[in-house]
């Protein structure tokens, strides 16, 4: 899941000592949001309705380059983050959990204190919903442009943040899953079923590979099912 190098600091360092906020602010990004700016820049989705969404925002480095595109344009961003490291016990191939993986790298530091300094300077156009996303309320009339997916790595929510996001992805839109192809197995199988299963309404799929980035455009149009079909 974590693919920057800076990140052999935390990985080796001792959980005795809270880390400085100097040192966490270079790992805010763990992803490379620049990768989904530049989809962002390059599908118009910045000038299209709808705002943006982020599940699972950890450190918010990601959120803060979302915020940024977003206030340009008049938009907000939705993240909804339960803000406890321990929440998430998926495994991945080489046998750690996330949560472990989480409070080694903030070594003693909030996760919240963390992504609230980071978003600072963008928080009048970020929304935060400190809730499970499997039971988090939008509302009805909330359209989104652009999500992105990184929250709990268990299939049901991986499947259940697809459900949520899909549904308010306007024509056109694009949404963002992590892990896709990584070494997280069920998150990959999960996204493929739900892929499978929405196969109608996509209009076109892209991998960033170096990333474990899956992007999934909806149709402008969507087909209507036929009497017969389910």
């Amino acid at each position: 899941m974590f693919e920057s190098s800076s990140l052999l600091a935390f990985a080796n360092a001792t959980e005795s000592k809270p880390a400085a906020a100097s040192d966490i602010q270079e790992v805010l990004d763990l992803t490379g949001y620049e990768a989904l700016v530049d989809l962002i820049r390059r599908e118009g989705l910045d000038k299209i309705p709808g705002d943006f969404l982020e599940i699972g925002c950890f450190l918010g480095g990601g959120t803060a380059k979302l915020a940024k595109v977003a206030a340009e344009a008049g938009k907000r961003v939705w993240v909804i983050d339960v803000f406890d490291p321990a929440f998430d016990v998926t495994q991945n191939l080489a046998g750690n959990r996330m949560a472990d993986l989480y409070k080694k790298f903030l070594r003693g530091r909030s996760q919240e204190d963390v992504f609230r300094e980071a978003t600072a300077p963008w928080s009048e156009s970020i929304q935060v919903i400190k809730e499970d996303s499997m039971k988090v309320k939008l509302p009805e009339d909330l359209g989104l442009a652009f999500a992105f997916t990184d929250g709990n790595h268990n299939a049901a929510w991986v499947k259940s943040d697809f459900k949520l996001v899909w549904k308010r992805l306007v024509p056109g839109g694009w949404a963002g899953f992590h892990d896709y192809g990584g070494d997280l197995p069920e998150v990959t199988a999960a996204l493929n079923s739900m892929m499978t299963e929405h196969d109608g309404e996509i209009r076109r799929v892209e991998r960033i590979k170096k990333r474990w980035i899956l992007l999934v455009q909806k149709r402008r149009e969507i087909p209507e099912r036929k009497p017969n079909e389910v």
